[in-house]
């Protein structure tokens, strides 16, 4: 994450270790909570806790601070090239002693937080992925978890009646899917008042959590 970029100005930013710039991480936050003459994200007023997904050390890290921070919303535009929401895949990622603290993190913060999962981009994907279904095999996540795939909206006049997929389908969680339009102007890492278009799965997701911060705002006292 560029944490200098002029979309986070005056915003209060939470790092994790091992950061280091990066245009998707600014891209997706620029998306759920930027806020400049160039573009607006879509929870412009709320705070930020910036994480790696590059180890599972790292990513228990992120949702334990989270947790700690009352978080909202946990986005997590990334996902584990592989692993599907089935035994195999499960025990690939949680069975060692790392995965185990990761999920431990992931079930506590899912107490008074919601989690969203990027799906998979590639349209004829045939699994959502390991963490966007995880709640298959870890049940009692469903209520605070979300999996978020890319659609194109159509729109007569001002309304929206109808949208066309273009990333890989809800599948596995289709129990707890939404789609958002993943085509966004967003901030990039090559300069602090820099810009570029990117469309995915990725930006489809910090589109839910914005709102889920919306929400939140306007409803306080709503649970997960």
């Amino acid at each position: 994450f560029l944490t200098t970029h002029e979309v986070f100005a005056g915003k209060s930013i939470t790092t994790g270790s091992s950061l280091s710039s990066s245009e998707h991480g600014t891209f997706v936050a620029s998306i759920a909570t930027g806020n400049s003459s160039d573009m607006i994200g879509v929870a412009p007023g709320a705070d930020v806790i910036f994480g790696s997904y590059a180890t599972l050390e790292r990513l228990t890290e992120t949702a334990n601070a989270a947790a700690a921070a009352d978080a909202v919303a946990y986005n997590n535009s990334w996902g584990f090239i592989g692993p599907e929401p089935d035994s195999t895949g499960y025990n690939t990622v949680f069975s060692g002693t790392a995965g185990n603290a990761y999920l431990n993190a992931l079930r506590n913060y899912a107490d008074n937080g919601i989690a969203v999962f990027a799906a998979s981009n590639d349209y004829y994907d045939t699994s959502v992925g390991l963490m966007a279904g995880l709640p298959v095999l870890e049940t009692d996540l469903e209520e605070s978890w979300l999996a978020v795939v890319n659609g194109v909206p159509v729109m007569v006049d001002d309304d929206i009646v109808s949208a066309n997929r273009v990333s890989g389908g809800c599948l596995e969680a289709a129990e707890w899917c939404i789609a958002a339009d993943g085509t966004w102007t967003g901030a990039t890492d090559t300069g602090d008042a820099n810009y570029t278009v990117g469309s995915g799965t990725s930006f489809a997701t910090p589109i839910v959590s914005g709102a889920l911060a919306l929400l939140a705002e306007a409803f306080p006292t709503m649970s997960p």
